[in-house]
């Protein structure tokens, strides 16, 4: 993803999107992690990886997509606002903290 925000500067909001599909798929992650059970047979374990794969799959054709398509920023936009509303919303599910929005530990070299 770096590399991605780095080889287009121009395209504003992308990586802001970016960040926001990070901490999603995190979040998803943590949900098939917190809701598998040692006792799951393979069409549950499945079934509780779906979210996280429909995530990739639609990051990924979404990359696709802006790559084809060129730069959008009210679609950058957008899809940001979209991550952020469904991050909120599976934290307060599964009544988890919302995820930080900054990491205090990590600061701009020179500070």
């Amino acid at each position: 993803m770096i590399a991605l925000v780095d080889d287009l500067p121009e395209w504003t909001e992308f990586d802001r999107w970016l960040e926001a599909e990070r901490i999603l798929g995190a979040t998803y992650g943590r949900v098939v992690m917190e809701t598998q059970d040692a006792t799951d047979d393979i069409e549950q374990q499945v079934r509780n990886l779906e979210p996280l794969m429909t995530w990739a799959q639609a990051l990924s054709s979404n990359l696709r997509h802006l790559r084809s398509n060129g730069h959008d920023s009210a679609a950058l936009r957008a899809l940001a606002a979209n991550d952020s509303a469904l991050i909120r919303q599976l934290h307060e599910k599964y009544g988890w903290e919302q995820p930080p929005t900054s990491n205090p530990r990590i600061r701009p070299l020179g500070e």
